[in-house]
């Protein structure tokens, strides 16, 4: 059905703009012109100026990233979050000061135990890597020399590579002189595994020569060589079971901060949404040195209704 549609222009005080913006968005029934365009006599319209979007935008992209780290907090029984009365009374720029200090005494915190779960995931993967090659490998110990000054290094193969296995083994005679050992098994059904022994002064040439080759080297960390595989194995569990524990109580740090922050900064995010896709519309809005000027249509029928919200939030001070 169409509607007969009135032309509207709102003028008030500058300093009232976010409050006149609030009442014409809840009635929710102009459509916006560029209100730069108006004419004010010799006085110039410009845009308005009071209002930066990527703020608000990069506060949300904080918030986002903790709720993302937080553990979701059960809010199932609630039928809305208990902090939106609290914050919604806040006139916008409270409520920018107001999240802006709550996502600056979680950073730190957030950041370093994030990071620090993040680092330990890596390792702990690390070393599910390195158990599960030393257990494909230690039934191949017993044929390994243990000699002072030797370098026992693991190459994993994949199988539809494995005819650089003829290229290797020669090149490992001739550097060191025959003087290797060379020993393959399968790893899985898709790799090969070589254990390589040989003297550590052709040690440069021979990691050289493996990456021109694009070989997959398992560098084994130093604490679990020198000794035999099944005591390494011992070492990476025990060094696993500290991990898991670690990042145990990591995890029962942010649920505790959850329980405390989880739904205010939901509550936060939703308003803070809410008020950028309100101000997308500024751009239509203008200024002078003292007042606030909107243009737009609205629907005939509704105009009572908007001169008398304005009318009731701001007496005379507003003029339609």
């Amino acid at each position: 059905m169409l509607q007969k549609m009135k032309r509207i222009l709102v003028v008030g005080p500058k300093r009232d703009y976010q409050r006149i913006i609030d009442v014409l968005y809840q009635a929710g029934s102009i459509h916006l012109e560029d209100a730069k365009s108006e004419s004010a006599g010799t006085m110039e319209i410009s845009p308005l100026d009071t209002f930066n979007p990527d703020e608000i935008s990069s506060l949300l992209s904080r918030i986002r990233g903790q709720i993302q780290i937080l553990t979701p907090v059960d809010s199932r029984k609630q039928k809305k979050s208990p902090f939106i009365d609290k914050y919604a009374r806040l006139s916008h720029e409270d409520l920018v000061i107001t999240a802006t200090s709550i996502c600056d005494s979680l950073e730190d915190t957030l950041r370093t135990l994030e990071n620090r779960k993040g680092d330990l995931d890596v390792r702990y993967t690390t070393l599910l890597r390195y158990e599960k090659i030393i257990k494909k490998i230690s039934p191949l110990e017993q044929q390994l020399p243990t000699l002072e000054g030797f370098e026992v290094t693991i190459l994993i193969i994949q199988k539809e590579f494995e005819s650089v296995l003829d290229v290797i083994h020669p090149f490992l005679s001739e550097i060191t002189k025959n003087q290797f050992e060379f020993i393959s098994a399968d790893l899985d059904e898709k790799n090969i595994a070589v254990i390589t022994v040989f003297s550590k002064k052709y040690a440069n040439k021979v990691h050289d020569f493996l990456y021109s080759k694009n070989v997959n080297e398992v560098r084994i960390p130093q604490e679990y060589t020198n000794m035999p595989l099944d005591d390494a194995l011992v070492l990476i569990q025990a060094d696993k079971d500290a991990i898991r524990a670690e990042i145990s109580e990591i995890e029962e740090k942010i649920r505790d901060l959850s329980t405390v922050w989880y739904a205010e900064l939901v509550t936060l995010k939703t308003l803070l949404t809410d008020y950028l896709e309100e101000t997308s519309a500024y751009s239509h809005f203008g200024q002078t040195e003292y007042t606030f000027v909107v243009k737009g249509w609205i629907p005939k029928k509704f105009l009572p209704a908007t001169r008398k919200a304005l009318m009731d939030s701001f007496g005379e001070s507003v003029v339609v």
